[in-house]
């Protein structure tokens, strides 16, 4: 469970990264790096879980 929750955050924290990317509104893209960094931030927490692999 830990294990799909970390692969679901990192792709979310991806995706996130990559509409930032093509936004052209300011506000949208500090939007979508902000959800970025909440996914990254949950990435973090499950790969410093004691027993889960960490997988960068």
């Amino acid at each position: 469970m830990q294990t799909d929750n970390l692969d679901y955050f990192r792709r979310r924290a991806h995706e996130e990264r990559q509409i930032a990317a093509t936004c052209e509104d300011n506000a949208v893209t500090a939007a979508h790096l902000k959800m970025a960094e909440e996914y990254q931030k949950r990435v973090d927490e499950l790969n410093d879980q004691p027993g889960l692999a960490r997988v960068v």
